[in-house]
C-alpha cells in the first residue's frame, strides 16, 4: 500500500498523539528548511532519512559521545589492564555490564534525544540532549532492563522467540525518549508499531546488529595489532604498560555504531508513527 506521508519530517507540524512528548515541542528549528524532506512511502526512506541526519547531527552526536564514553571507557580498559587478575575476569565483565547499564544507558538516551529533535527541526545540542535523556533517566533504565530480560529469555527459548521479540521491541528505546514512558509501555507501543511490519523492522534490526558487528571486528583488529606491536617491535610507542590506552582509544568506534542506530531507529520509528496515522 502506497501512502503520502504528509507530516513525515515536512512542513507541517506533527500531530499530538498519546504517546508523543509534548514539554519539548516548541523550539525554534536551526536546521536547513530542505534537511528533512517528506519521506516516500517506503521502507528505503527511513534509511535515507537517517543519513541526512547523520550529516547534520554528528559533530553534535560525537561531542555527546566523548563527554561520557570516554572517561567511562578509559576507566574500565584502567582497571582492567592494571588491576584485575585472571581469576577476576568474571568480576570485570560484571563491572563493564554495570558501567554501560547505568552510566552508558545516559549517552545512548542522549544520542537518540539529538537524533528525534533533529528530525523535529527543532534546536539541538549537547546540553539539551543530557538533559532530555537525564530527565528520562529511569524510564531509559527500566526499558534496557525489561528488553534485555526479555530478548534473554526468548532467546534461550530455542532462539527464535527472542529473535521476533527483539525485532518487534526494535523502537521501544527511541519511545521511551520522545513519549517519556516506562519500559512496558515503551515495548508495548513497539509491537503496535510494527505490526503487520515485521520484515521491515527485521531489516531495522539487521542494520543496527550489522553496524554493531563490523565496528566490532574493527575494534578487536586494531586492538589486536595494538598488542602485536606492543610485543613485537621496539621502538612502538605501544608498550605492555600503556596498551590500555590504545584499548579505551578503539572503544570510540563504537560512536559509528552507537550515533547510526540512534539516528536509523529514531527515523524509523518516526516513519512508522506518519504510516499508523494514514491507515
Amino acid at each position: 500500500m502506497h501512502v503520502s506521508l504528509v507530516n513525515f519530517m515536512g512542513d507541517e507540524p506533527t500531530s499530538i498523539n498519546p504517546y508523543q512528548s509534548t514539554s519539548e515541542t516548541e523550539s525554534e528549528s536551526t536546521l536547513p528548511s530542505d534537511a528533512m524532506t517528506p519521506a516516500p512511502g517506503d521502507m528505503a526512506s527511513a534509511y535515507l532519512i537517517a543519513v541526512r541526519v547523520l550529516r547534520i547531527a554528528w559533530p553534535t552526536m560525537l561531542l555527546i559521545y566523548l563527554i561520557v564514553r570516554l572517561p567511562l571507557d578509559t576507566g574500565i580498559a584502567y582497571f582492567g589492564r592494571d588491576v584485575v587478575t585472571v581469576s577476576d575476569l568474571a568480576g570485570y565483565a560484571r563491572l563493564q555490564q554495570a558501567a554501560e547499564f547505568w552510566i552508558g544507558s545516559i549517552t545512548s538516551g542522549a544520542l537518540i534525544a539529538a537524533a528525534l529533535t533533529a528530525l523535529d527541526r527543532r534546536k539541538f545540542g549537547v546540553a539539551h540532549s543530557y538533559g532530555m535523556s537525564l530527565r528520562r533517566y529511569g524510564k531509559i533504565l527500566t526499558t534496557q532492563f525489561l528488553f534485555g530480560l526479555l530478548l534473554f529469555v526468548g532467546l534461550v527459548c530455542l532462539v527464535v522467540p527472542g529473535v521476533w521479540f527483539g525485532v518487534r521491541a526494535i523502537l521501544a528505546f527511541s519511545i521511551a525518549i520522545d513519549a517519556n514512558v516506562h519500559g512496558p509501555t515503551a515495548i508495548r507501543r513497539s509491537f503496535e508499531l510494527t505490526r503487520g511490519r515485521f520484515w521491515e523492522a527485521a531489516g531495522y534490526a539487521a542494520a543496527v546488529s550489522t553496524a554493531i558487528l563490523l565496528i566490532t571486528v574493527f575494534y578487536m583488529l586494531a586492538v589486536g595489532v595494538f598488542a602485536v606491536l606492543s610485543e613485537t617491535v621496539s621502538w612502538s610507542p605501544v608498550t605492555g604498560d600503556n596498551l590500555w590506552i590504545m584499548e579505551a582509544a578503539c572503544t570510540l568506534l563504537y560512536f559509528f555504531s552507537a550515533s547510526f542506530s540512534a539516528a536509523l531507529l529514531s527515523s524509523a520509528y518516526r516513519r512508522l508513527v506518519a504510516l499508523e496515522g494514514h491507515e
